[in-house]
């Protein structure tokens, strides 16, 4: 059964200047505070808004404490508070969680699509990006890529061994080969690589 306003805040109670619910997840705390901006406002369209909260409290049902808010106006508000400084400690841990993690086709699919339709704004930043890279910086990331780590071989391997290509990119490899003549020196190649790949 849906809660009213009423409800709500029977069960909240006063911490400094703020009214919070007595929930302990903050994203819990953050949906019941949409519910509630919904039912204080019916008439308002929040298709693509986020309930911002002017005193940095997701808990906090003040009517007076929410403002409705893209998720640009979020991270913004956030930024300008102070509150998205990233540590040297908390960059180190997102860049270890994610070595050698194998994403899903699915997964690949979304990012793929994602990085195709990014903003104007995203490229323009990447562009600017790679324009300021050092040449010291552009010759340890062809090194890289070059000569990878035994360590980084062996999770490229496993990632694919599991990795089998969609029926899609199968047929669109085939659309692209037919009719296609390879030279005597070329098919020696294939064959060669063919036979160092059983080898492993």
């Amino acid at each position: 059964m849906k809660k009213t306003v009423e409800e709500y805040e029977a069960e909240a109670r006063w911490e400094g200047r703020c009214f919070v619910l007595p929930i302990k997840n903050a994203t819990d705390a953050s949906r019941a505070c949409r519910r509630i901006y919904k039912l204080r406002h019916p008439y308002l369209d929040m298709t693509g808004l986020f309930v911002c909260h002017r005193c940095d409290n997701p808990w906090c049902i003040l009517d007076k404490h929410h403002f409705l808010g893209t998720p640009k106006d979020n991270s913004q508000d956030a930024s300008r508070k102070g509150r998205m400084k990233w540590t040297d400690e908390h960059r180190q841990k997102t860049s270890q969680a994610l070595k050698g993690r194998v994403f899903s086709d699915e997964t690949r699919t979304k990012m793929s699509i994602a990085a195709k339709n990014c903003s104007e704004e995203t490229k323009q930043r990447r562009s600017e990006l790679a324009k300021n890279r050092t040449p010291e910086h552009r010759a340890k990331l062809s090194a890289a890529l070059k000569n990878p780590s035994k360590e980084t071989k062996e999770k490229q391997r496993a990632a694919r061994a599991g990795w089998k290509m969609p029926e899609e990119g199968k047929k669109k490899i085939s659309k692209a080969l037919r009719g296609r003549k390879h030279t005597a020196e070329h098919r020696a190649k294939i064959t060669a690589s063919r036979r160092i790949n059983k080898q492993k």
